[in-house]
């Protein structure tokens, strides 16, 4: 054989393994996976609304959950709780991505989030150590880094690979991105610790509207095994969480919590307000959207 044709061959064989390797590495096997996130930037933050800032009701929040929240939810439903809601109940549960401040959802022309680091660094009172206004970061802050790094490498998957692919990022490509947000020192040690901030992982219906109560409503919501605040303030028990899973995302802490800023999908409704703007904006039925999403979320 012409050693040149040769060389090639075993150059292109050289290549074939080592992507191969990088494919190994990844975890996931999945096409969609991008290994390779050093392109990835982190965003910032935008300031969160809250904690319990006043602008909904316990009956508000409540109306929310059965209109837009609730399995039996549809985007008719969730469209004319929006059309009479109030102005300022629905600014703080649904703000834009582009705001200067996110409320329980923030987001963008084609979905939303929970709004977990805003959450968070309300519940650990470090709003002020925020990127955003100045400070050096906060647990919010790597929260958010660690959610984007995700979302980056993922962000091709499909809903039923997406959650296959975010396991395998946190453990690899994203890990860099994980790990301050697991770590014992720094400005996410105390999450652990923070009963309030569990409230801030919402995994499914119940602790979603806890999480809503504790930042657009008018008194601090219960731990999310504790049952939120639901029809007018009483508590139905809540759903437990999943009492310290090992963490494949962000982190939640020990009172567990699936969840997360997962990005919602099918059914649901549509708010085209999302806190006064007047995009059309993708606002999806939570409960559907769980099962692809909340993996990247989970916490020891």
């Amino acid at each position: 054989m012409n050693p040149k044709y040769l060389a090639l061959g075993m150059a292109a064989f050289g290549l074939f393994s080592a992507a191969k390797e990088a494919r190994a590495a990844c975890g996931s096997g999945l096409s969609c996976e991008m290994c390779n996130v050093s392109g990835f930037t982190p965003s910032t933050m935008a300031a969160p609304i809250g904690p319990t800032s006043t602008d909904c009701t316990d009956q508000d929040i409540a109306d929310f959950d059965t209109a837009c929240l609730a399995t039996s939810a549809t985007q008719q439903t969730c469209s004319t709780w929006e059309s009479s809601a109030s102005k300022s109940c629905l600014g703080c549960l649904v703000t834009q991505d582009t705001a200067s401040s996110w409320g329980f959802l923030h987001c963008s022309s084609t979905g939303c989030q929970l709004n977990v680091q805003g959450c968070v660094d309300e519940a650990l009172g470090q709003v002020s150590q925020e990127k955003q206004a100045g400070g050096s970061g906060s647990c919010g802050d790597l929260i958010n880094a660690s959610y984007g790094c995700q979302e980056y490498a993922c962000s091709t998957c499909s809903t039923t690979d997406f959650a296959n692919c975010a396991n395998s990022a946190v453990a690899n490509e994203c890990a860099s991105y994980v790990a301050p947000v697991e770590s014992t020192t720094g400005a996410c040690s105390t999450l652990n610790n923070n009963t309030q901030a569990q409230t801030c992982f919402a995994q499914d219906e119940q602790t979603e509207i806890a999480m809503a109560t504790y930042m657009c409503g008018g008194g601090v919501a219960p731990p999310p095994d504790a049952g939120p605040p639901v029809d007018g303030g009483t508590s139905d028990g809540g759903t437990k969480s999943d009492a310290g899973s090992k963490t494949d995302a962000g982190k939640s802490g020990d009172a567990g919590g699936d969840a997360g800023s997962g990005t919602f999908g099918k059914g649901g409704c549509h708010c085209d307000v999302a806190g006064g703007g007047g995009d059309s904006l993708a606002f999806f039925g939570v409960i559907a959207a769980f099962a692809a999403t909340l993996v990247r979320r989970k916490k020891r």
